[in-house]
């Protein structure tokens, strides 16, 4: 288990299945070298409880947003609105030669989960 900091951390997890917990919105997005989906977990309940989310439906209900940037990489957002009215959409991380469309994210006994 990787726990990420709030200043941008890059990293590579290596072999076998990683979980790569976030706990609050980061200051500075990071990146995932080596996220494998169906493998590795992005843990999103800490950033969630953090940001006062007890809903059923993150995305749905705008406080997550999943998107590709410009070279095709999988984005993963946090909107601080709901924490702080007018700081908007905040990256979380960027995993590096994933595609958003394979990402899902759910919550599972665990908490909230990207796989």
């Amino acid at each position: 288990s990787f726990l990420i900091g709030r200043g941008g951390d890059v990293v590579t997890g290596g072999a076998g299945a990683d979980s790569f917990i976030f706990k609050e919105t980061p200051w500075n997005g990071g990146h995932i070298t080596d996220f494998t989906s169906g493998a590795d977990v992005i843990d999103l309940s800490g950033l969630l409880a953090a940001s006062g989310y007890t809903g059923t439906n993150p995305i749905g209900d705008g406080f997550i947003k999943i998107d590709s940037d410009a070279s095709g990489n999988a984005r993963i957002w946090s909107d601080l609105d709901h924490v702080s009215p007018g700081a908007g959409w905040w990256m979380v991380t960027t995993l590096d030669h994933v595609a958003a469309s394979s990402l899902h994210l759910a919550q599972g006994a665990s908490g909230w989960l990207i796989t």
